[in-house]
């Protein structure tokens, strides 16, 4: 059982770690003008300049055998 005992848990912060394109993806044709594109985001809590490092990292990590099994606590 879980620490919230009878109470419903909600758990909103999937999209945190979401890819940019992820809501786009699963919008109905309908929906996809209502979508901004991430770069043209207002609201944004990181910086392009982030955005843009962290892109590198992923592709870092997909590239790299052994930075991605760092990331995933495999290495030794």
């Amino acid at each position: 059982m879980s620490y919230a005992q009878h109470r419903r848990i909600i758990d909103v912060d999937s999209h945190v770690i979401g890819l940019g394109d992820f809501l786009s993806k699963a919008a109905t044709p309908k929906d996809l003008p209502l979508l901004p594109d991430m770069s043209e985001q207002q609201d944004l809590a990181m910086s392009a300049e982030g955005i843009t490092r962290g892109k590198e990292l992923l592709a870092k990590r997909q590239q790299d055998p052994r930075v991605m099994a760092g990331m995933l606590g495999l290495s030794e």
